[in-house]
């Protein structure tokens, strides 16, 4: 609550990522998610979709959309097994559905790629431009 009286002072939006089991024990789901946003009622809190830890519970943007409306602050948009973080093309995520999906529901916000599996620590910039080679076959840009 502190925290969001703080960025409600400042300005800023601080948003909360449903991480996996093994990395927290608070929030799991996009609906622990919401409810912790709704507990804390202030209108510079809201949710971060992760691709990785959505994918591994079976959840989809459509869900993350849905519950959480104009409180979609921000998208870690990256491909898995579901698990790691890997470059777009290197995992088995469904990143045209999931485009689709954030389009139809109105997401218009950013997505941050966050590669960071080891193997591609000597060459950051290959999986950077994968990535976005993936990305742009399927995003309209003028």
């Amino acid at each position: 609550m502190e925290l969001a009286l703080y960025a409600q002072e400042a300005d800023l939006r601080l948003g909360l990522e449903v991480l996996r089991g093994d990395e927290s024990t608070i929030i799991h789901s996009v609906s622990a998610l919401r409810q912790m946003v709704d507990e804390v009622d202030s209108s510079h809190l809201g949710g971060i979709l992760d691709t990785i830890p959505m994918a591994i519970n079976g959840e989809t943007p459509k869900e993350y959309c849905n519950a959480l409306k104009e409180k979609l602050f921000h998208i870690h948009f990256i491909d898995g097994t579901p698990y790691l973080h890997l470059a777009w093309g290197d995992g088995i995520l469904d990143v045209q559905s999931y485009l689709v999906q954030l389009s139809d529901n109105g997401y218009t916000g950013a997505l941050s790629l966050e590669i960071t599996d080891h193997r591609y620590l000597a060459n950051p910039e290959g999986a950077l431009e994968k990535s976005l080679g993936v990305l742009f076959r399927y995003l309209k840009h003028e």
